[in-house]
């Protein structure tokens, strides 16, 4: 459960930090690359849920 929460908030801090990105003068391979990483914590979020949900039961 705290490796989920680590999860979340650092899915949260790289989400500000893409809006931060988008809203500047950035150049495409920066958003890209922030993206990727987001979406690589995201599946790593859902992993973990899928895990324990299959622990519950």
């Amino acid at each position: 459960m705290n490796r989920l929460m680590e999860l979340k908030q650092e899915i949260e801090v790289q989400k500000g930090n893409l809006i931060k990105l988008l809203e500047s003068d950035a150049e495409i391979e920066e958003i890209y690359e922030l993206n990727y990483r987001l979406d690589d914590l995201i599946v790593k979020y859902y992993r973990i849920l899928r895990e324990i949900e299959k622990l519950k039961t």
